[in-house]
């Protein structure tokens, strides 16, 4: 007879004891009692030839079990094996996505961040352009800027002015623009976006090859990624200064997302072997995308 857990050698032995080592020791002092040896007739060796086969078998189960890290039947382990296997997917796209969304957040305080030394330059001439104006005979007792500086005179009036409106023409340019680039970096963790970038990236930067399917390497996927939004447009005579494109790092962490989703629905498969730059092919035509 073969077994394959403690209780059910416990069951079919009638051993009352629960701990391995309890059970080998219940088990040898059987042995020991049934032994052909310390029988007082052969009869009764040949009768109790089936149970010791049992407490031998009870004991190799044991010994067998106690080389590994724990007495789990085989079939148990096996299914925590496949459990294990199952769910280190979703792990990964938790991991992915947890990500993502540091890398997102981290981006948008860059961006709302991103204009202040021009609004707070501007804020600060204009503020000392009002102040002169306000304060006209400050100006007129001072020795150095009564000889260039008249706040009375009608260009003065005309600069402040235009100070003025154009200051408050950036703060409302540069919010209306931060705006929007908030918008579009959030857009990015939606499924959808996530799915235009690639099949823009399949159809625009991935050439099929004459005769096999088509393939890229993950570094172009985070190059074309990182490209989007580069080019800019100011309604100003001098450009205001603008981040370009997406950061580096949020551009890697979406395409280890869309990598992901895509290989989980058969449109791509990793090939090649240890490489440092990772290898995709693609399992259904560019066009189909």
């Amino acid at each position: 007879m073969t077994f394959a857990s403690t209780e059910e050698i416990r069951k079919e032995l009638g051993l009352a004891e629960t701990e391995p080592g309890e059970l080998r020791r219940a088990i040898r002092r059987r042995l020991k009692e049934i032994h052909p040896d310390t029988m007082a007739t052969t009869d009764s060796s040949a009768d109790n030839s089936e149970e010791v086969q049992n407490l031998t078998a009870a004991l190799e189960y044991l010994d067998r079990s106690a080389v590994g890290t724990s007495l789990l039947p085989l079939d148990h382990a096996n299914h925590l094996v496949q459990l294990i296997r199952d769910l280190m997917p979703n792990v990964q796209r938790e991991e992915q996505k947890t990500a993502l969304e540091q890398s997102i957040r981290e981006e948008v305080g860059e961006i709302r961040r991103h204009g202040s030394v021009s609004k707070v330059t501007l804020t600060t001439i204009t503020a000392v352009l009002t102040a002169l104006w306000m304060f006209p005979t400050a100006v007129a007792d001072h020795p150095v800027l009564s000889r260039y500086l008249d706040p009375t005179s009608e260009p003065f009036g005309v600069a402040w002015l235009q100070s003025v409106f154009f200051t408050g023409l950036v703060w409302l340019w540069i919010g209306f623009r931060n705006k929007k680039d908030v918008e579009r970096v959030k857009r990015l963790q939606l499924e959808g976006s996530q799915t235009g970038l690639f099949i823009s990236f399949a159809r625009s930067e991935v050439v099929s090859p004459p005769a096999g399917p088509a393939s890229f390497h993950r570094e172009e996927l985070v190059d074309s990624i990182s490209g989007q939004g580069e080019h800019s447009f100011s309604p100003f005579i001098f450009p205001l200064p603008r981040r370009g494109g997406i950061d580096i790092e949020l551009a890697d962490n979406l395409a280890a997302s869309i990598l992901t989703k895509a290989k989980e629905r058969g449109v791509i498969k990793k090939i090649g072997g240890p490489s440092i730059k990772e290898k995709y092919e693609f399992l259904v035509p560019l066009e189909r995308l």
